[in-house]
């Protein structure tokens, strides 16, 4: 299997609660020999607008690149919990063998409880 790299990019639904990218139980995300980028831009109305979700059991993973996730949560100034990057329930796995991991998550304008990146 030959080497690439992977991007993904997620808005999120203006409607309802909207993430931008959703790594849902079970999902594995891997690019081998290339860099994996996740970008997610939550939206909605109200709260828990979460621009990179990643569940318990999901895995993103690459041998020899760099992975990075950048998510923004919800502007929505009524709603909380509009966190930029969100590891939900233990969370999932983040792995590469040689390269590196950097996450960068910017908060919501939400009117409580919004973080840049939430371990929980």
């Amino acid at each position: 299997m030959g080497g690439g790299d992977l991007t993904i990019d997620g808005t999120g639904s203006a409607a309802g609660t909207g993430f931008g990218v959703h790594l849902d139980r079970g999902t594995a995300v891997s690019a081998d020999e290339g860099a994996v980028e996740i970008t997610g831009v939550a939206g909605g109305a109200g709260g828990g607008n979460i621009g990179i979700t990643v569940e318990v059991g999901s895995s993103v993973t690459t041998t020899t690149g760099d992975i990075s996730l950048t998510g923004t949560g919800g502007d929505d100034t009524s709603g909380r919990f509009n966190h930029g990057i969100a590891f939900h329930n233990g969370g999932g796995s983040i792995t590469s063998t040689s390269g590196s991991i950097t996450l960068v998550g910017d908060a919501g304008v939400g009117s409580s409880y919004s973080s840049g990146v939430v371990l929980a």
